[in-house]
């Protein structure tokens, strides 16, 4: 009941008390106290349903301020999970990308066709197709301290120049490089034809070179090179090491235009003197 309905009530009583001259003093401040006290309740309750009421609109707003955030979150989390599902689906497209492209720097023609040679001639060759590159074991290739092929060698070499020779490759050229162990050249006959394990490396190289070009591999696409002992591929023993005693043919892009190159022409064996304005070899 509100307060000042309470004190009417109460003011009303005494009034009708008093007037009727038969309420003794003392109940008359009885029922004064009682109001007082009455009253003291009154304001102590309502200031109770006051800082309840505050308390329940402070929990209102923070509810609803919770519902609002978390309305804000469920939508993020919905946003969040539809770009999750793009992102998956451009991952996924991405990746079907990159393994149809071919890393490797061959056509996967050729690729075929040189893990089948490889395969041919086991412990002769094989083939690394991340480098486009095919590996001779020079200990089955050429005789110890020779650089001329063997039997074998040749017939490998004569199936890679079919490889080279076909269209996927009309744009690549052959590097061919030779290496050597570290064991020092100590035969007076091999000394005479290669006077150092570099020498050795770069004959051998040749020799190779020549067997391709004798398959009819263009010698505008043919480099030769050696590196002798020093780029092994393994620590080299006592005797040296098999593993480091090697020709390889590395197939790469061309460095050059070979339309717009003259034909290449034959060394002639048999040629004349040369004349005084030509320098002599």
């Amino acid at each position: 009941m509100h307060r000042r309905t309470v004190f009417s009530l109460v003011s009303g009583v005494a009034m009708m008390a008093m007037a009727a001259g038969c309420v003794p003093q003392q109940k008359y401040d009885d029922l004064a106290t009682s109001y007082k006290t009455l009253q003291e309740e009154l304001v102590r309750a309502e200031a109770e349903i006051d800082a309840k009421n505050n308390a329940n609109r402070m929990l209102q707003d923070r509810l609803n301020a919770s519902s609002a955030q978390l309305s804000k979150l469920e939508s993020d989390n919905q946003r969040l999970h539809a770009e999750l599902q793009k992102m998956g689906i451009d991952y996924d497209a991405l990746l079907a990308r990159v393994n149809s492209i071919n890393f490797e720097p061959l056509p996967s023609d050729v690729n075929a066709a040189l893990q089948q040679l490889a395969a041919q001639y086991p412990g002769l060759l094989t083939f690394d197709s991340r480098l486009g590159m095919v590996r001779f074991a020079s200990d089955l290739t050429f005789a110890l301290g020779s650089a001329d092929l063997q039997s074998n060698a040749t017939q490998s070499l004569q199936a890679l120049a079919g490889i080279l020779n076909s269209p996927s490759l009309a744009t690549y050229e052959v590097k061919v490089v030779g290496h050597t162990d570290n064991v020092r050249i100590a035969q007076a006959q091999t000394l005479a034809k290669h006077p150092t394990n570099t020498h050795l490396s770069v004959h051998r190289a040749i020799s190779v070179a020549d067997a391709l070009i004798g398959s009819s591999v263009d010698p505008r696409r043919i480099q030769v090179a050696g590196y002798g002992p020093y780029r092994p591929v393994m620590q080299n023993g006592p005797r040296g090491a098999a593993e480091n005693r090697r020709v390889e043919i590395f197939i790469v892009p061309l460095t050059a235009n070979l339309a717009e190159l003259p034909p290449a022409q034959p060394e002639t064996v048999n040629q004349p003197l040369a004349r005084p304005q030509e320098p002599m070899k």
